[in-house]
């Protein structure tokens, strides 16, 4: 996460009197799938670099959907079944990301009141809010996000 964006003299005061946005910690380097991809794409995306949420966007960068990790875990093949991870990935790659992410319900934009993104995130139970500008996907923010925040971690 960059919060070389964040001034430095900003506090846990800001977060709470509404002065913080969403774009001052949102992660804009997001790893996205296509809403005609396959969830083996979504699963690589997770594994690799170790994340929870892939938004699905169509062609023109619009937010379709997301994919998160208990969507994977709803859709895969039970560990009992004796499948090999190679079989595993063949039938993943098979199974559109449509036919398994969420709809989005909430998103934000970046001008938004981090203390408002807080709220949804703590009331909805979401593990994260998409970021958009007119339909179009621009950052992503997680719980984590605001851990790393209020512990001043970058």
């Amino acid at each position: 996460m960059d919060f070389s964006r964040l001034d430095k003299n900003k506090t846990i005061l800001d977060l709470m009197e509404g002065t913080l946005k969403a774009k001052d910690i949102m992660t804009t380097d997001l790893f996205c799938v296509f809403d005609d991809d396959y969830l083996d794409i979504a699963d690589s995306f997770m594994s690799w670099r170790r994340i929870r949420h892939v938004p699905v966007i169509d062609n023109e960068n619009n937010l379709v959907g997301m994919v998160t990790h208990r969507d994977l875990l709803k859709a895969s093949v039970s560990t009992f079944a004796n499948v090999t991870d190679n079989e595993r990935h063949k039938i993943n790659a098979r199974i559109p990301v449509v036919n398994v992410m969420s709809e989005l319900l909430e998103t934000v934009e970046p001008q938004t009141p981090l203390r408002y993104v807080a709220k949804i995130i703590s009331e909805k139970k979401f593990g994260c809010i998409p970021v958009v500008q007119a339909k179009k996907l621009v950052g992503l923010i997680t719980e984590a996000d605001f851990v790393k925040l209020i512990a001043g971690i970058s």
